[in-house]
């Protein structure tokens, strides 16, 4: 990460109230963290063909 990265990041944790303005981990923070409260990412399943594989053995094809 660069240093406008941890900049945002911080930034981002502060207005959240993860972190206090001294970068210490907040109450609030560290009951998120306890719950597991993070967002998950959805996943969008691949469609994989067999014929895209190119170590794929010609005669299962």
């Amino acid at each position: 990460m660069n240093q406008a990265e941890v900049d945002g990041l911080l930034a981002y944790l502060l207005t959240e109230g993860w972190i206090d303005s001294a970068n210490k981990v907040t109450e609030r923070g560290i009951a998120e963290l306890a719950a597991g409260k993070r967002r998950p990412r959805r996943v969008e399943p691949q469609q994989i063909s067999v014929t895209s594989i190119p170590y794929y053995p010609e005669s299962l094809r």
